[in-house]
């Protein structure tokens, strides 16, 4: 019997956000924590390869490659609304990734030409990773959700699952 795999729906986004599936969330993560790896081993060998300070070249890399998104959320009636300021990011460097009980934004931000590193906030590298996820208090429909995206704010309307039993048009069922 051949296996199949479940595809996630598309989500209707705004703005040129694309949606990413759990799968390229984590190529994503893995890339920003080689990218930190990479540095931190640079920290490393500009010591002269002084062992010892590890956690500490790691954490120096972390600053310099990686911002971290705060998403808020709200609950108003059948809807969920998270919003995360994300000041660095354009809405063509960020992906959100939408599971029923969980949201992550993600991005990834190349450095522009000429720019100085501390206008820009790029590292040395040229590239700024930004992360948050949110558990979800309750199941949201992804093939429903609305992004958008305005100035530094992005904003995703989450639209609460129907439980099964309680679908529009359902019979109700007597105990």
């Amino acid at each position: 019997m051949k296996a199949e795999t479940a595809r996630i729906p598309q989500v209707k986004l705004e703005e040129a956000l694309q949606p990413i599936t759990p799968a390229e969330f984590n190529g994503r993560v893995e890339e920003m924590f080689a990218s930190i790896a990479r540095r931190a081993y640079d920290f490393f060998e500009s010591r002269g390869q002084e062992h010892g300070k590890d956690l500490e070249d790691w954490f120096h890399a972390e600053r310099e490659h990686f911002e971290a998104i705060r998403i808020d959320l709200a609950e108003s009636g059948d809807i969920l609304t998270a919003s995360a300021d994300v000041p660095s990011f354009r809405s063509d460097d960020l992906a959100i990734s939408i599971e029923p009980r969980r949201l992550t934004v993600a991005g990834k931000k190349e450095a522009e030409e000429g720019g100085r590193e501390e206008e820009t906030n790029h590292t040395a590298q040229g590239v700024k990773y930004a992360l948050g996820a949110l558990d979800l208090p309750v199941d949201v429909d992804p093939s429903q959700v609305r992004t958008t995206m305005k100035e530094s704010r992005l904003v995703i309307s989450l639209p609460k699952a129907v439980a099964p039993n309680n679908r529009p048009g359902d019979a109700v069922k007597e105990a």
